[in-house]
Order: C-alpha cells, then structure tokens, then sequence
C-alpha cells in the first residue's frame, strides 16, 4: 500500500466513523489493482483487506454463511 493519507486512485465502497474501506487502484509494486484497502481517519491506509473487490465479497459471503457476521433488524 502506498503510504499517502489520501490518493486519487482510491475509491472509497464503505466507511465507519471516518474509517474507510477502498478500491486501490494505483497500488504499490507487487500490490494487485483493485485490492481492498482499510483506511485510518487517523493514520491513513493500514492494511490490505482482500486483494480484489470479488475476493472480499466471497469473504464476506463465507463469514456470513458460517455466523461470524450477521444482520440486527435493530441496528439496521
């Protein structure tokens, strides 16, 4: 991950409280285009999520097939 607190080629696809998940698009030499990126209000980019957008929603779909996510009509 580049280390630059905010880059152009970066499109935010979630947030939290000013924390960020991100499509990297101009990623570090041995990065892939399109990894998932956190993003720190207070840091910057902190680590890779998942090295594209279809790995990070089959993940997605494991954790909540397997109970680890899961939705509260309360909370929305």
């Amino acid at each position: 991950i580049k280390r630059l607190f905010w880059d152009a080629p970066r499109i935010p696809v979630a947030s939290n409280s000013g924390n960020f998940l991100l499509l990297d698009l101009d990623p570090l030499e041995g990065g892939t285009v399109g990894q998932v990126i956190h993003h720190s209000h207070e840091v910057g980019p902190t680590d890779v999520y998942a090295p594209s957008w279809l790995a990070f929603l089959q993940n997605w779909v494991a954790a909540l097939e397997t109970g680890k996510h899961w939705y509260n009509a309360r909370h929305g």
